[in-house]
């Protein structure tokens, strides 16, 4: 499964070193995506966050790590150290788990279309434009 996450990220243009990703809790680190968002900086730090997992190797629940990484993307540091001691954004964190799991979500990655469709794993760009023609014909029919 690594061998063909990792080709299908290459036949994208992405360079994934997954024999480094070191597998560990993120509910820091998506708390740290909410204080991101809280700055207008959630997209950002969430490509950063992917870009130091996947790619880099670097072990996002580590608190220094985090904190850099957060100020990397603009967050500012204080409040980063601020939030990571204690628990900032943690109720925001359960409530994205259970809107997951409510779209069937087991894993990573995982992606929602129109907020009613789950795709599940990372698929060929045929499986996506599919499912996201799916998601577009039924949302023009219940505009109808």
């Amino acid at each position: 499964m690594t061998r063909q996450v990792t080709e299908l990220a290459a036949a994208e243009g992405l360079t994934y070193d997954l024999e480094r990703a070191v597998s560990v809790n993120t509910i820091d680190a998506h708390r740290l995506s909410h204080l991101a968002a809280a700055h207008g900086l959630g997209d950002r730090m969430h490509e950063r966050l992917l870009r130091a997992h996947l790619c880099e190797g670097e072990t996002v629940d580590d608190p220094d790590t985090l904190v850099r990484l957060g100020a990397e993307v603009g967050v500012p540091e204080d409040e980063a150290r601020r939030m990571l001691d204690g628990d900032e954004y943690a109720d925001a964190v359960q409530a994205d788990f259970r809107e997951a799991r409510g779209y069937g979500a087991t894993g990573v990655p995982f992606f929602v279309l129109n907020r009613a469709y789950g795709l599940s794993g990372a698929q060929p760009a045929d499986t996506f434009r599919t499912a996201l023609r799916t998601a577009h014909a039924d949302a023009a029919q219940a505009t109808r």
